[in-house]
């Protein structure tokens, strides 16, 4: 079972950044037995897209 170990935060405020997960494989969700990699069935998307929204300079009033 691969549980998340680290969580980096956004690379970007604004805009679109990325952000890296760090997971490691477990030998069960309830154990700190680490195994290799090739034991756990799936790994999960280490890099995603985050902070969508666009960067804003100033407000119109």
């Amino acid at each position: 079972m691969f549980l998340t170990v680290l969580f980096l935060q956004c690379s970007k405020s604004c805009s679109e950044g990325m952000q890296i997960t760090e997971y490691q494989c477990f030998q069960s969700a309830t154990s700190d037995i680490l195994v290799d990699d090739f034991l756990c069935p799936e790994r999960p998307k280490r890099i995603d897209v985050c902070n969508h929204g666009p960067c804003v300079i100033g407000k119109k009033e």
